[in-house]
């Protein structure tokens, strides 16, 4: 038993664990953000040294310099700590635990903006014609999942918790788990529909109705798609390799660059808000601006 479980109470882990249930059951959360959950209140635990329903906003901001001038966390990692914290007290309270959110006056720190980081049409022709080209088993397979990614933004949650009963060829639409569980409708190209019928002939007939399955017959896991992306990168000598989120940034960017009206962007790539989606229009417009001056940048057409 790690230090951390030591120092923890039973009070603290059944609250924790309750907490985790219900973010894994009604919004539908992984176990990687479950875990990264655990871990930063139970890190927090063992600075404050006593229960998590004893902290308060002094305990707060000691945690967080301590973070920063300690441990050198960035900007990014320290907000993630607040919002764990934001969210696990608002939890208390809502389940009667606490009267009041001791984050009630922390706020998050404000991060500096980065624009998406997407791979280009290049790479990405480069990426398909290396599956294309290779001798696995399972190239049609692994076609379909670039596929489905390149042309509907999915993510990679998505793309693993397709069934069968989602596709529908006449609408040219899948249906998607998005965050929280809940279902949406995306458009898929026809092109890609023809790749999934040709591996629907040769897909494993086998009692699952998932779409993408492993050799031994199951849904392919999340971690297996991702190694798949990041092999195929290796053989085609994409460095950095396009991870699977990438190739959402590349759809966003792409269908924007072609005209595609932002709010439709938003709807087909499952944002709550319309400002995440529109941070890609920042991404196309300093394109456009690089483009721009290759072309005429420094051509003297003799006007001036």
């Amino acid at each position: 038993m790690s230090e951390i479980e030591l120092m923890m109470d039973k009070q603290d882990t059944e609250l924790i664990e309750q907490f985790r249930m219900v973010k894994e059951v009604e919004e539908g959360l992984a176990g990687s953000s479950l875990d990264q959950y655990h871990h930063d209140l139970k890190l927090f635990r063992i600075f404050i040294n006593k229960s998590l329903l004893e902290a308060n906003i002094k305990d707060i901001r000691a945690f967080l310099v301590h973070l920063k001038r300690d441990k050198g966390y960035k900007k990014t990692t320290l907000a993630r700590k607040v919002s764990t914290l934001r969210t696990y007290y608002d939890f208390l309270v809502k389940e009667k635990h606490l009267q009041a959110s001791p984050m009630s006056q922390v706020k998050t720190p404000k991060l500096d903006y980065t624009l998406p980081v997407f791979p280009t049409e290049k790479e990405i022709q480069k990426l398909v014609e290396t599956v294309k080209n290779g001798n696995s088993a399972y190239k049609i397979r692994n076609l379909v999942i670039l596929a489905v990614f390149i042309y509907t933004g999915a993510r990679v949650k998505g793309v693993h918790n397709l069934n069968l009963k989602d596709i529908n060829f006449e609408k040219e639409t899948l249906r998607l788990v998005s965050k929280g569980g809940k279902h949406r409708y995306v458009k898929i190209a026809p092109i890609a529909l023809e790749l999934i019928e040709d591996y629907l002939k040769i897909r494993p007939n086998v009692e699952n109705d998932a779409l993408f399955i492993s050799r031994n017959g199951n849904r392919l896991a999340i971690r297996t798609i991702q190694h798949i992306v990041a092999r195929y990168c290796d053989m085609a000598g994409i460095h950095p390799a396009i991870s699977c989120h990438k190739l959402r940034h590349f759809f966003a960017t792409t269908a924007l660059a072609h005209g595609m009206d932002v709010r439709v962007i938003q709807q087909q790539l499952g944002h709550s808000n319309l400002s995440t989606t529109q941070k890609y229009t920042h991404v196309v417009d300093e394109l456009l601006s690089i483009e721009y001056k290759k072309a005429f940048g420094n051509v003297d057409y003799g006007v001036k």
